[in-house]
């Protein structure tokens, strides 16, 4: 049947008219009743919150590499985006997620939060600070406690075998390197500084001879750390001091004489004296000196040892420091 001129004039009008309203829409057809949360996007029905070619709002692409698009935000390479993992077919944020915490399927205990990649259990700091004593911005200052009773619930990085564990925050009150040691402890310690990050910025086992420990950091202004005492040996009490070093140091020479120097040393006579320390405690007087190097009393062959040759090099660069 031929068509009349009037219908093929009215055919092509609708065709430019639908051409007209493709062009205005972007070309979408739209698709109605799209089932509860999802939306009508190039007339298919999507889930604007996974869609990677429809991420966010229709026509936004993630791309063709591979990534994915979670909580309507496309990521920064393949996968999950930049920050979280794919667990499950779900982006999870493994430094925060309690269901995630630090890793796949790993759950924290029920109402324990996840912070820095670890479940900590609540009012705890960090997973395992949960008795955190607040000594503030006071510098110099001394703490004196007993480990008795204590339980032991945090390995510091630089220590495999720590006993009982007290935790203090500290924060910085200006721009500088803060020393931090136990001279005049009882116990062989060990020393660890954590960031506010959760992240280990400090720690040190036997840094004097006696088995005390001492740690430098640099901090900023209104920085805020957690300082944790280790112990490992010895008779349960412990000296914690917080000082700068630009305020009194002591020379590699006086810090000898009292076994455990009892101020920061001095940046030129730090070297000196842990040499000697290495020799004594790691190097050729480490067995006859090993009651001496895990917090007790030198005794007769410790002190025939460095009597010797073994130790003198150090001992004479120490001593003339």
């Amino acid at each position: 049947m031929l068509r009349t001129p009037r219908a093929i004039v009215t055919s092509l009008f609708s065709l430019s008219l639908l051409a007209l309203l493709g062009a205005s829409c972007g070309g979408n057809v739209i698709v109605e009743n799209c089932e509860a949360g999802l939306v009508s996007c190039g007339g298919q029905c999507v889930n604007l919150d996974t869609d990677p070619d429809n991420c966010g709002e229709c026509g936004v692409d993630c791309g063709d590499d591979g990534v994915m698009c979670s909580g309507g935000v496309c990521g920064i390479g393949p996968g999950c985006p930049g920050g979280f993992a794919s667990c499950n077919g779900v982006c999870a944020d493994l430094s925060s997620d309690p269901q995630h915490c630090g890793g796949c399927d790993i759950q924290c205990a029920p109402g324990a939060t996840c912070s820095n990649n670890a479940c900590s259990a609540p009012g705890c700091t960090c997973g395992t600070l949960c008795s955190v004593t607040d000594l503030g911005s006071a510098v110099p200052q001394q703490v004196n406690q007993s480990f008795a009773g204590v339980p032991n619930t945090v390995t510091p990085s630089c220590a495999s075998n720590g006993g009982a564990d007290v935790s203090f925050s500290f924060t910085a009150p200006y721009d500088a390197v803060f020393w931090f040691d136990t001279f005049g402890s009882s116990s062989d310690t060990a020393l660890q500084i954590l960031g506010d990050n959760c992240q280990a910025i400090g720690c040190n086992d036997d840094y004097a001879v006696n088995g005390t420990s001492a740690v430098q950091v640099k901090l900023a202004a209104t920085q805020k750390v957690f300082v944790t005492v280790e112990q490992l040996f010895g008779s349960g009490d412990f000296q914690l001091n917080i000082r700068d070093p630009n305020k009194g140091c002591s020379s590699c020479s006086e810090a000898v004489q009292d076994v455990a120097p009892f101020l920061p040393l001095c940046p030129q006579s730090e070297q000196a004296y842990t040499e000697l320390v290495s020799c004594v405690c790691v190097g050729p007087c480490g067995p006859a000196c090993s009651d001496l190097c895990n917090g007790g009393e030198a005794n007769g062959s410790c002190a025939d040892c460095l009597n010797t040759d073994a130790c003198s090099p150090q001992i004479n660069k120490c001593v003339s420091d």
